[in-house]
């Protein structure tokens, strides 16, 4: 066999430690000051994993009792990223304080005050290396493979723990989890790589088989998956249950923690349910993994665009314990007895899953445990073999069926507030001919005009649904500003406060300003988006009225008797907001729905084909906007291994990006055509998200550009907007918008993002250049270059030379950092960018 040559996984088996139990007992006492009275090692993938026993004496000195440990020494690799054992730390601090039904490991502090510590010793290629120790508090009872109860019923409860766990993480994130992982299931193409290692040829075209379906039929649909931090491996080696296997106690081993699909963490669970003792006892592996599904899902439901791929899903996981399983074994031999553990139930699992069992027999079971169909009931009919079928109404077609709860006629307003639902379902009213429910989905903050952001969110929240939605887009639009802020109110108000907003419109005689709410309704994937928009007339005034609603405080609608948004009682208020004008226009749509019987046949036939068919193909500009959420796999990039892209379609800023880098650069600089998102957010956010997608989507070593001109008065702002408000206000407006404020300073911001390629960490390289905005001179055709005065020049950008301006401007300090990074770093980058490929 070839060896296919040092990766990740492979380094792992190199820099696992050797660690003996008396090494470990001296690092205990170093480190923890804790005597250990038993050291037992534990098994372990790529860590050394102790059992430590302590013991303690009482304050009164008359008894002892003992304390129980776990001492985890990392690998090598891990060791090297502190920031991932710290990301761990922090999701397990997390769980603590958000899932309290359950117990996980909590670390321990060091005699020196730390969480993690650092020891020198062994690893398995012979060296001495500085590794990450840490003190993990045990967690009492047995390990799920160690299990006696084998009742299916406890993998209903396995699936309702790692839903809860979800849910608890699902305000949690850490820069640390965007990382790449073999282990990660949505890197399952990648499995490829690990092929060789299977000598037996009729499973190495198994496994083809999986991945070949996974690339046609998940990763086309990627960014209609939700993303979400996640365990990313509750096997039953990870799941503790109670000694007498009635109860779930918690979950164990964080170490292949990540951001991913949300969707994978089910189907992780499903497949090592098909290999759990329950499995091998019923001999019902696809029952096993219907019980986990229907326990996740009643807790946490999956949207129709997500269990549609379970079947997939689950086999990859399969396939990636058998691959990187035989990978493992082929570099760690002396572990054979625990990497073998899920071998050979995961060829049968596989094997029964994509050649035993009709493909349409194990969607139609899983697609009832999602709906909440009755364990005994999905049980009855769970294995292959079985004559009876489940029927469309969720029963397992006998006269002793169980009952269904058939999924409502629903549509989803796409919010996290649950106050807001109230004031929506309240304003719709109770002659709605659908049941409104919330969801919270994860959708990018787009730049673009309100009627185009509210749309293109609006088809993503679709996809990522499987079935219709509702999204709400509203701001505040300022006359003067011909609209403006408009969808960047938020940051606005943030920034600058009621007060700023006022001191805005100082310079114009104009003071009037529409409050604007869009709803964008859409039947379900691949519909027309349909937009209902209100406004509400009136204008901006001094701050009235509590201040903690937004920008209520200081909006006068007209009609409102003279009181602010925020002065009106709540009920006087909904009848003549832009939200309720918007509304009612939706309500109307739904009615006439109804009233031509085409209103929940529609919603349903959308949720109908979305779980039966892939996601549309989307246009470029949608594509772009969606890979915010949940990118693509990126395709095999054209350019050379040393090259780096600029993301451009501008030969001439690509000509002068070339010449500030000079010929000194140890790269080639090509330069390529990327649809990206234009998002809202802070300048060094937005260049850190494009540049992760536009690596995703270019497969190589990328940087981006973004620019803005920035009021030292608005805290900054407009900045990454400065192109909206330069297209609809012009030199002129951008002066008099600084009129009310004493303070005329600014500076030009250049931000450049750096990647070396996927999974690798992005860079950022702030450029400033200090001055400040005077009235407009000279050559009026590039920005706003003729309104931005440099300090100490005395002549705008618009004015100056080129070359004398490339010497000071915002860009050229930005690329300067950047150059001297990639000189700096020459080589570390370029074992980067191998790696990535």
């Amino acid at each position: 066999m070839t060896d296919i040559g040092v990766d990740d996984e492979t380094e792992r088996k190199s820099l696992k430690p050797a660690v003996d139990p008396g090494e470990a007992r001296r690092v205990l006492l170093e480190l923890y000051g804790l005597e250990a009275k038993e050291v037992s090692p534990l098994d372990s993938y790529d860590d050394n994993n102790f059992k430590v026993v302590v013991g303690h004496t009482s304050e009164d000195a008359t008894a002892m009792h003992t304390t129980v440990y776990t001492l985890k020494i990392h690998n090598g690799v891990e060791s090297s990223n502190l920031a991932f054992i710290e990301a761990q730390n922090a999701m397990l601090a997390h769980l603590k304080a958000k899932c309290k039904q359950y117990t996980f490991p909590a670390p321990v502090a060091s005699k020196a005050g730390n969480l993690i510590e650092t020891a020198a010793l062994a690893v398995k290629e012979g060296a001495v290396r500085p590794l990450a120790v840490r003190l993990l508090t045990w967690v009492e009872g047995t390990l799920l493979t160690h299990c006696s109860n084998t009742d299916p019923a406890l993998l209903e409860k396995v699936g309702e723990m790692a839903a809860k766990v979800n849910t608890a993480l699902a305000d949690f994130d850490h820069p640390a989890l965007r990382r790449h992982h073999a282990w990660d299931l949505a890197n399952a193409a990648q499995l490829q790589r690990y092929l060789p290692y299977m000598d037996d040829a009729d499973r190495r075209s198994l496994v083809e088989s999986v991945l070949a379906a996974f690339a046609a039929e998940v990763l086309p649909a990627a960014a209609t998956l939700r993303s979400a931090c996640i365990h990313s491996d509750l096997n039953d080696a990870n799941i503790v249950v109670s000694a007498d296997g009635a109860a779930v106690v918690g979950a164990i081993d964080f170490g292949d923690a990540v951001r991913s699909w949300l969707v994978a963490e089910p189907a992780i669970a499903m497949a090592y349910a098909m290999l759990s003792p329950a499995a091998r006892a019923t001999g019902d592996a696809l029952g096993a993994a219907a019980a986990a599904l229907a326990g996740y899902a009643r807790a946490l439901p999956l949207f129709p665009a997500e269990t549609m791929h379970l079947r997939t899903l689950v086999a990859a996981r399969l396939c990636a314990s058998a691959a990187l399983g035989a990978h493992a074994l082929r570099r760690d031999p002396a572990n054979a007895a625990y990497l073998s553990l899920h071998q050979a139930p995961a060829w049968a699992a596989l094997a029964l899953l994509w050649r035993g069992a009709a493909a349409v027999h194990t969607r139609a079971l899983w697609e009832k445990a999602s709906m909440g169909v009755p364990l005994r009931t999905l049980l009855r009919v769970s294995q292959p073999g079985r004559k009876r079928a489940l029927s469309a109404d969720g029963g397992d077609g006998s006269s002793g069926g169980g009952g269904d709860r058939r999924p409502p006629r629903a549509v989803t307003f796409v919010t996290g507030n649950a106050k807001k639902l109230e004031e929506v379902r309240k304003i719709l009213g109770a002659s709605l001919p659908f049941e409104l429910v919330s969801a919270k989905v994860d959708l990018p903050e787009l730049q673009g005009e309100p009627a185009d952001i509210a749309r293109e969110k609006c088809r993503i929240a679709a996809e990522q649904t499987g079935g219709a939605v509702m999204v709400e887009d509203t701001g505040l639009c300022f006359a003067a500003l011909q609209g403006l802020p408009g969808p960047y109110i938020k940051w606005f108000l943030d920034k600058c406060g009621h007060d700023g907003l006022n001191r805005m419109l100082a310079g114009f005689a104009d003071k009037s300003a529409y409050a604007q709410c869009i709803f964008a309704f859409c039947e379900g994937p691949g519909r027309d988006v349909l937009l209902f928009e209100g406004r509400t007339y009136g204008r901006v005034v001094p701050a009235r009225g509590p201040p903690d609603f937004g920008w209520d405080p200081v909006f006068e609608p007209e009609g409102g008797g003279g009181e602010t948004y925020a002065e009106m009682a709540k009920d006087e208020k909904n009848k003549i907001s832009h939200r309720f004008r918007a509304l009612d226009k939706l309500r109307s749509h739904l009615l006439s729905l109804h009233d031509t019987s085409n209103g929940s046949a529609a919603v349903e036939a959308a949720a109908c084909d979305a779980s039966a068919q892939p996601a549309p193909a989307k246009r470029p500009a949608q594509a772009a906007a969606a890979a915010a959420v949940a990118p693509p796999a990126p395709a095999a990039a054209a350019a050379p291994i040393t090259a780096i892209t600029f993301v451009t379609g501008n030969a001439k800023k690509l000509e002068e990006v070339r010449r500030i880098l000079g010929a000194s650069l140890p790269f080639e600089l090509t330069s390529a055509k990327v649809n990206l998102p234009e998002l809202q957010g802070e300048p060094a956010d937005i260049a850190r998200e494009k540049c992760r997608i536009a690596t995703e989507r270019t497969g190589g070593a990328v940087m981006v550009e973004d620019t803005g001109l920035c009021f030292t008065a608005l805290q900054g702002l407009p900045g990454p907007y400065s192109k909206w408000f330069l297209d609809k206000c012009g030199h002129d407006g951008l002066n008099s918008m600084l009129q009310g404020f004493d303070d005329d300073s600014a500076y030009a911001q250049c931000t450049f993002a750096f990647c070396a390629g996927l999974g690798q960490q992005v860079h950022i390289f702030d450029g400033r250049t200090a001055g400040r905005v005077v009235p407009a001179r000279g050559p009026p055709d590039f920005g706003w270059d003729p309104i931005f005065e440099p300090e100490g020049r005395g002549q705008t950008y618009a004015e100056m030379a080129k070359e004398e301006k490339n010497k000071i401007s915002h860009r050229f300090r930005a690329l300067d950092q950047l150059r001297q990074y990639l000189i700096e770093n020459a080589e570390a980058v370029r074992t980067q960018m191998e790696a990535a490929r």
